[in-house]
């Protein structure tokens, strides 16, 4: 991510800027080749840029396969678990929600979040931890209602547990 490096940016602007000082004197066999070099460089930089901004309006695709979140581009929010919290905030009582395991490793967005405190609060999201693991935190959290999430779905919704339902 671009915002960790940021404390160095004045070191690396400083580099480059005397790398074109360093290539705008140099000579080709006594012609002053560096000079064009070092006005070139700025004007690449200016179309690579453009270039970049530019690739997603024009549906080219981005050089790398998983377009993590920077400064170049349009982001589009995944709001699943927006809708999915709207839905349980329209349900009577407390909420556990067991989120099954992602299987798509390019799936970067967090479903589990809970509040500081997580007893009282209203929703808590757990991670699928297998049968047994789920019944000892079902148990800790009975006054809830269970429900189970896959965030694997295209549009993924709380569905209530069977086994707590049965219940």
């Amino acid at each position: 991510m671009a915002h960790y490096i940021s404390p160095a940016t004045g070191a690396i602007v400083a580099v480059l800027i005397e790398c074109l000082r360093r290539l705008r004197v140099w000579k080709y066999r006594g012609r002053r080749t560096g000079l064009l070099l070092a006005r070139a460089v700025p004007v690449l930089l200016v179309v690579v840029l453009g270039l970049r901004i530019s690739a997603e309006n024009f549906g080219l695709p981005y050089t790398q396969h998983l377009n993590y979140q920077s400064w170049c581009c349009q982001v589009k929010g995944n709001y699943a678990k927006v809708r999915a919290i709207a839905y349980l905030d329209s349900q009577p009582g407390k909420h556990l929600v067991i989120v099954t395991p992602k299987n798509d490793p390019d799936n970067l967005l967090q479903w589990i979040y809970n509040d500081a405190d997580i007893d009282s609060s209203r929703i808590v999201w757990a991670r699928d931890m297998g049968a047994d693991e789920n019944t000892k935190l079902k148990e800790f959290f009975r006054d809830r209602t269970v429900w189970r999430l896959d965030p694997n779905l295209a549009d993924p919704r709380p569905v209530l547990d069977v086994e707590t339902a049965k219940n």
